[in-house]
């Protein structure tokens, strides 16, 4: 064989080779792929899992709050509400319903779009006397105490919740009505006793009410016997 034949075989072989060594690269590349892609497929459906179980704690967590919350985006659209907000306007689903459109408890919903509409946090009480507001002990009427606030999120949600202060708002009232109550009625014994001067002036010893004509024989001077005449 001449050494042209010998460099014809060593480039074929070299040749054989590089293709060879191309391969096992191309196959190491595709099997690091494949393995980057499962675990890329592993993290994200870890990923969706802990998503998912974030939503439902915190559903687990609104539903447990004892106070109707609604979470409004930007556009006036309710993204997320709880059982007691559904139940308070008497809807079965509230999110993506705008606020405006909600038909129920417009007084309520006037307060909450003022609320929304309002920058900044808002913090008030409520008292109205309509019957289709839940929770009413009294001739219908309910107390709600409202608390919005603007979210620490990118997009600029605001955070509403409703907490029926109703029981509360009829003891306090019972108790102002008693306190004025009985400062009427100390006022009007106060009055009584200015009139007849002195606290006792119209009772008698046994403690039963004398009449005029008893205080007068009392208070008046003795009279002499008559004498008889013969």
């Amino acid at each position: 064989m001449s050494a042209i034949d010998y460099i014809l075989i060593i480039l074929v072989l070299a040749s054989l080779y590089l293709n060879w060594h191309l391969v096992q690269v191309c196959r190491s590349a595709m099997k690091a792929r494949k393995k980057a892609l499962r675990d890329a497929q592993r993290l994200l459906k870890r990923g969706e899992e802990a998503q998912e179980q974030a939503i439902v704690d915190k559903r687990r967590f609104l539903e447990a709050l004892g106070e109707a919350f609604l979470l409004i985006g930007p556009a006036g659209h309710i993204v997320l509400a709880n059982t007691l907000a559904k139940e308070l306007f008497q809807e079965e689903r509230l999110e993506g319903r705008k606020v405006g459109a909600l038909v129920c408890n417009q007084e309520l919903l006037g307060h909450v779009q003022e609320a929304f509409d309002t920058d900044g946090p808002v913090t008030k009480g409520i008292y109205a006397e309509r019957r289709q507001l839940p929770g009413g002990v009294q001739n219908g009427s309910t107390a709600w105490h409202l608390d919005s606030a603007i979210t620490d999120t990118p997009i600029k949600e605001k955070r509403i919740l409703l907490r029926n202060v109703t029981q509360n708002y009829l003891t306090n009232q019972m108790r102002r009505d008693f306190v004025a109550n009985a400062s009427h009625e100390l006022r009007t014994a106060h009055h009584h006793r200015g009139i007849s001067g002195k606290p006792d002036g119209r009772q008698s010893d046994g403690g039963k009410p004398r009449t005029g004509a008893q205080i007068h024989r009392r208070h008046a001077p003795e009279q002499p016997a008559a004498h008889e005449h013969h």
